[in-house]
């Protein structure tokens, strides 16, 4: 390994007025790094990185955003307590951090187990949530107990070789529920799994590089680190218990997976769980999205961050159509839906095509109704919205819905 450079370095070599520091929260000690100005913007990390992961974007945000980028409980230069691993008390410190650092409400950005302590934070603590993204993750459900023991033929190996399958076997899941044995195994031989990990799971391993490696080798190089770690994955039965009482996210929420197929795996578990969702599959990109492809989760953010909330009075709407026939899903958000207060119903298929300025619809005026949302319709990367007053399509460029009749496989 390179010699230990300490968070304080590492924080001062990111442009933006990067610093290091610590906040005691209800007995736990937590260490982030702070820069930039403007409304804050909290990153979360992932296993077996620290807040390090994020130090490609960090910079760019931070000429927006005042950036606050934390070790979790557990990780890195924070405490590293016998229990609180479930993700309900970590966003219970992240609330903790926010009030320390005097801020009402923030945006969050989770990448893997901060992927989910985000999604908790919003769900627990929606007065605080301004708007968060989710980093290749979705928030843990009963899919996790069908996970694999072995590598299924064709879809987590071929052949014998699971680098050569389609699908990743996710076998550190169960490997990190053993108690005691991780800590002998791993103890003075982080640099190992870290590699293994890197190598597996990024479409650019090279873009993490030997000088991250170490950063994050030496963050997991001994027994109570790794007992830390673990306990995020020894909690997920408690997780999945926990999310089963939340209702669905009315903050806006955006998700990035890491290369094609990702929708797939997001979007049925995000859908139930988010009014307001987007979910864009980030090309050239494995689950290390900050470090494959840090100008895309950029220009990603800020979009997302700084596009008008749903029911704002600039959204744009077309024609209506009842059309066609598939099973997405309408929350009701006021009188004059059709479906009442918080009602749901079917509602038709559409299709999206461009717009220009002379068939663009004006803005919503006073007296329309409000808008319900369509949970779970993202087609190439555009969310469509819908409601009596008309449909609403927002995605990377402008759109309007026709009234064409698609049937429910047109939808894939």
């Amino acid at each position: 390994m390179t010699s230990r450079i300490s968070d304080v370095d590492l924080a001062r070599s990111l442009k933006g007025g990067f610093v290091s520091g610590h906040a005691e929260v209800d007995g736990v000690r937590l260490h982030y790094v702070a820069g930039g100005s403007g409304d804050p913007l909290l990153l979360l990390g992932g296993w077996p990185q620290t807040w390090w992961q994020f130090h490609k974007v960090m910079p760019a945000l931070a000429e927006h955003f005042r950036v606050v980028a934390v070790d979790l409980r557990g990780m890195g230069a924070s405490d590293k307590p016998c229990g609180g691993f479930d993700k309900k008390t970590m966003a219970a410190d992240i609330r903790g951090l926010v009030r320390h650092l005097g801020y009402d409400a923030v945006h969050l950005v989770g990448h893997d187990i901060g992927g989910m302590v985000a999604y908790a934070f919003a769900a627990n603590h929606p007065d605080a949530t301004r708007r968060i993204a989710l980093l290749d993750i979705a928030p843990p459900d009963d899919r996790f107990f069908g996970y694999s023991l072995l590598p299924v033929p064709g879809r987590h190996q071929v052949d014998g070789d699971i680098n050569a399958a389609p699908g990743r076997f996710l076998w550190w899941f169960a490997f990190n529920q053993v108690p005691g044995l991780p800590e002998r195994l791993i103890a003075g031989r982080s640099r190992f799994l870290i590699d293994w990990m890197i190598d597996y799971l990024a479409a650019d391993a090279a873009a993490v590089t030997d000088y991250d490696r170490d950063v994050y080798a030496r963050a997991y190089a001994d027994g109570d680190a790794i007992r830390a770690a673990n306990g995020w994955y020894r909690t997920l039965a408690a997780d999945i218990e926990h999310g089963k009482t939340y209702a669905p996210l009315t903050v806006p929420v955006l998700a990035l997976g890491g290369g094609a197929g990702t929708r797939a795996i997001l979007e049925p578990v995000l859908v139930p769980r988010a009014v307001d969702l987007e979910i864009v599959e980030v090309a050239d990109s494995g689950h290390y999205l900050a470090e494959e492809q840090p100008a895309a989760v950029v220009a990603h953010l800020l979009r997302f961050l700084r596009r008008p909330r749903l029911g704002t009075a600039r959204e744009e709407v077309g024609p209506r159509s009842r059309q066609g026939s598939v099973g997405c899903r309408v929350r009701g958000s006021g009188e004059g839906t059709g479906h009442g207060v918080g009602g749901e119903a079917s509602v038709p298929a559409t299709s999206i095509n461009p717009v220009d300025d002379k068939t663009r619809a004006g803005a919503i005026g006073e007296g329309t109704p409000p808008l319900p949302t369509v949970l779970g319709r993202d087609l190439a990367g555009v969310v469509v919205d819908g409601g009596d007053s008309g449909w609403r399509v927002r995605g990377a460029r402008d759109c309007h819905v026709a009234p064409t009749r698609l049937g429910a496989g047109d939808l894939g």
